[in-house]
């Protein structure tokens, strides 16, 4: 660890609004020199941020690798979502990404990883 905070998030089902919360939340604490860790993949977030938009800017802080006051930003990569994640209707897929990505999150703050 770097001895800055490290915040685990999981995203809640991918058709939901956890992944847009997530994005902004974290564009807001952008300069308050926390490391953010997501529990999904760098794909499904930005497939799922597709829908309005709200993914880019946040996708292009994680490319950068923001140091120093900034963000850092890394996707864990696990769980895998195989969908379909239709915005407002929830699905027994995403209940499963859901129950994996909190689980994942939790074994990572077991370790200290975040």
């Amino acid at each position: 660890m770097t001895g800055r905070p490290r915040i685990g998030l999981s995203l809640g089902d991918p058709g939901g609004v956890g992944p847009e919360t997530t994005a902004k939340s974290i564009l807001a604490l952008r300069s308050s020199g926390i490391d953010f860790v997501l529990f999904c993949s760098r794909r499904l977030f930005a497939d799922t941020g597709r829908r309005s938009g709200w993914a880019v800017e946040l996708l292009q802080m994680a490319d950068s690798g923001s140091r120093g006051s900034g963000a850092q930003i890394e996707f864990a990569g696990a769980p895998e979502f195989d969908g379909p994640a239709s915005f407002g209707s929830p699905t027994p897929p995403g209940g499963d990404f859901a129950f994996g990505s909190l689980g994942k999150a939790a074994e990572a703050a077991m370790t200290g990883a975040i």
